[in-house]
């Protein structure tokens, strides 16, 4: 197992307690919330794709709590591995594409990349911009559409169409550039809002 049950509900426990010490926050009215983690069902979208499809040793689960999602797992460098990741479909068809879209966090000091693809298959060319998180502190992180650089498997994509909101079709949440050991992450919100 990734974590002993008691290791894990212990883990649950300190992340939970981070999360009500900054529950003062309000997000703006504005915010387009297409990412719900308050809601029952929402686990069942996200699944696990780690570098273990390429034979890596990476290992990776996502557990929503308190409505909101815990990323965590371990990244291992083995077998010329070195990523872990989580994914899930998404339909962004009514923003425009000046909307920004903001993560809130508790991070692990550790540097994640949220990423975008506009299609749903398994494999092809992903959009990533990545954000860097303070330990045990919350961190906000807020990019536009030409923050997000389009890539295939680890090399950047020149020629690669722009990315479009109303063509996204998937959204993940992965950890790689050789950071290799134990990761944490809870993500609070994933959010849009439109610019003026």
């Amino acid at each position: 197992m990734l974590l002993t049950r008691r290791g894990a509900l212990l883990a649950k426990l300190i992340w939970i307690n981070l999360l009500i010490a900054t529950a003062s926050y309000h997000a703006n009215a504005s915010s387009i919330p297409m990412i719900n983690f308050e809601e029952k069902t929402e686990i069942q979208e996200w699944r696990v794709v780690n570098d273990t499809v390429m034979g890596g040793l990476s290992r990776a689960g996502l557990d929503i709590i308190d409505g909101s999602a815990f990323f965590y797992g371990i990244l291992s460098l083995r077998n010329n591995g070195g990523f872990a990741s989580v994914r899930r479909p998404l339909r962004l068809t009514s923003l425009s594409n000046k909307a920004l879209v903001r993560v809130r966090v508790v991070g692990d000091g550790k540097t994640y990349q949220l990423r975008f693809r506009m299609d749903g298959y398994y494999d092809g060319v992903s959009y990533s911009a990545s954000f860097t998180t303070l330990q045990g502190e919350v961190s906000e992180h807020i990019f536009s559409l030409t923050d997000f650089k389009a890539s295939f498997r680890g090399r950047q994509v020149i020629d690669a169409p722009a990315l479009s909101w109303p063509s996204v079709r998937q959204v993940a949440l992965m950890i790689s550039e050789k950071q290799e050991g134990k990761f944490k992450l809870l993500v609070d919100s994933i959010t849009w809002f439109e610019q003026a």
